[in-house]
């Protein structure tokens, strides 16, 4: 898999089928890195289309195959005093194109968005344990301003905690 072309692009309406088996299979791979449930995505055509239609979805490919999405949701801060800010969401690179640099370029892609949209900053959560993610956010300039305590509830007795992330874009 290391050879094989990486093609990015911003994921339109064509995309949703794409987009939507990705998000389902992160949800499998990793249920603890995620606030939604598997049950809230499957088959659920619809919601990828309302995302497509309310904030801006990055897709990668690996020969064309998609392996990879990120999202930069503008709809989480729409209040007249938070719209300064976005939010980044759903970020995943399926395991087998894992260490290519492509969560990397997909954050690039989400933040020169989000700049010259005009957001002041970018915030972010990440699962305590996704130390390898925390890293990667850290290296693009987001630093940790909190913790937020069982933060996702898995089952029983098992929750996770989120580290809170923010990065500054312009003037912060």
């Amino acid at each position: 898999m290391t050879g094989a072309a990486l093609a990015f692009r911003v994921l339109g309406e064509a995309d949703a089928a794409a987009f939507l088996a990705v998000r389902e299979r992160s949800l499998r791979d990793d249920p603890e890195a995620y606030h939604s449930d598997l049950s809230e995505w499957e088959g659920r055509r619809d919601r990828v289309e309302q995302l497509f239609r309310e904030n801006v979805a990055f897709g990668a490919f690996s020969e064309g195959v998609p392996c990879g999405m990120a999202v930069l949701s503008m709809t989480a801060r729409t209040g007249l005093r938070r719209r300064h800010k976005a939010e980044v969401w759903a970020v995943y690179v399926a395991p087998e194109h894992r260490g290519r640099g492509i969560a990397r370029t997909l954050m690039r892609m989400l933040l020169r968005e989000a700049a010259e949209r005009g957001y002041r900053s970018l915030v972010l959560t990440v699962e305590a344990g996704n130390r390898t993610a925390v890293a990667l956010y850290e290296s693009l300039g987001f630093t940790r301003y909190g913790i937020e305590r069982q933060a996702t509830h898995l089952r029983g007795e098992v929750f996770c905690d989120d580290i809170l992330m923010q990065c500054e874009l312009r003037g912060g």
